[in-house]
């Protein structure tokens, strides 16, 4: 672990707006101040907006600075990320902002029923793995938690690049019968993003240089009380197309080193045939990936060579990977300068 990260979760012991608990004091169990937020936190009765996964801060301390009426809470379990929204915080002196370190499958240990008025989820991790579904900030199992501490007609918002987190809500809402106010694809394409909603952390802001769009929903648990869990079709399309888009990786690799120790490298042909593999299903794919591995086994060169494409095998000592586009080809005899290595 580095210096710089021990010397902030030491500095984190001290900002009271920090609560750390360690884990023997809520698994099984209730927080002291599950209840006790309004009393012995914040020391007022401002309604309380939690934001789920918060990184460092940067969304809960602006949130709470343009709206100082409500109490901001951001929690995450990243204490070296947390220590730059808490620094800010108590070096602005802002009574309404806190941060909570801990697990988010943990909420209902400090939370009592109706002690939160909204909840703010920006920017998660997609959980893109269908065998990770379940840890989508918006799935059923976390929705049946947040119904345990929101008051009545409390707001969720969800801000997210993801297109494929923002379906999946979409659907979750549908399927769990939910009310849902808004359901926007791209709120800055459209001007729909108003002062609170352009707030922009350092996190979004790479989003957007990237062109992505941003999109938002906003929906309300009312008084469900089911969730029902259920499998998305679209996940198995979207692991499928991961699936086929690693064989064809896969697959360049192989034939760039194939034809390169044989002599037989162009680069406008190769360029031919990475266009014909983006038509190959991901039958074909494993198919002629086979096939690859079979023709590798056949050149002595490769003997010996590990599983791994690019990467000599044990005993071999040999070249490091070259960075894609740079001005560097593997041939049988090594790593040479001066033909360009593409599309791997």
């Amino acid at each position: 672990m580095g210096k710089d990260k021990l010397k902030k979760f030491a500095e984190n012991k001290t900002f009271r707006c920090l609560v750390q608990p360690e884990f023997d004091e809520i698994f099984g169990k209730d927080h002291p101040l599950k209840g006790r937020w309004h009393a012995d936190f914040f020391r007022n009765d401002r309604p309380i907006v939690l934001e789920l996964g918060c990184g460092k801060g940067e969304y809960t301390v602006a949130l709470a600075a343009d709206d100082p009426a409500r109490n901001y809470i951001g929690v995450d379990i990243k204490g070296a990320r947390m220590w730059r929204g808490a620094k800010t915080a108590t070096e602005q002196g802002m009574d309404n902002v806190g941060f909570l370190r801990t697990r988010i499958e943990f909420i209902t240990s400090f939370f009592a029923p109706g002690e939160v008025s909204e909840l703010w989820i920006t920017f998660p991790d997609p959980q893109l793995k269908t065998r990770r579904a379940k840890k989508r900030l918006t799935a059923p199992p976390f929705l049946a938690c947040y119904a345990q501490l929101l008051a009545p007609g409390g707001w969720i918002n969800l801000k997210t690049d993801s297109q494929h987190l923002y379906r999946y809500t979409g659907e979750v809402i549908r399927r769990c019968g939910l009310r849902c106010a808004v359901s926007n694809p791209d709120i800055y394409g459209t001007g729909y993003a108003d002062k609170v909603l352009s707030i922009k952390t350092a996190y979004e802001q790479m989003f957007l240089d990237r062109g992505l769009p941003i999109t938002y929903t906003r929906f309300t648990l009312d008084d469900t009380v089911r969730f029902d869990w259920f499998d998305w079709e679209e996940d198995d399309k979207l692991k499928c197309e991961k699936d086929c888009e690693e064989a064809r990786r896969g697959a360049r690799r192989q034939i760039t080193r194939l034809c390169a120790s044989k002599g037989m490298w162009d680069e406008q042909a190769s360029s031919d045939l990475y266009e014909v593999l983006d038509l190959l299903s991901i039958k074909q794919m494993k198919l002629l990936g086979h096939l690859l591995d079979t023709e590798e086994k056949r050149i002595p060169d490769f003997s010996g060579r590990s599983s791994t494409p690019g990467f000599p095998g044990p005993g071999r000592k040999g070249p490091e990977r070259p960075v894609s586009g740079s001005k560097t080809f593997f041939r049988k005899d090594g790593w040479n300068e001066g033909h360009l290595f593409a599309g791997v």
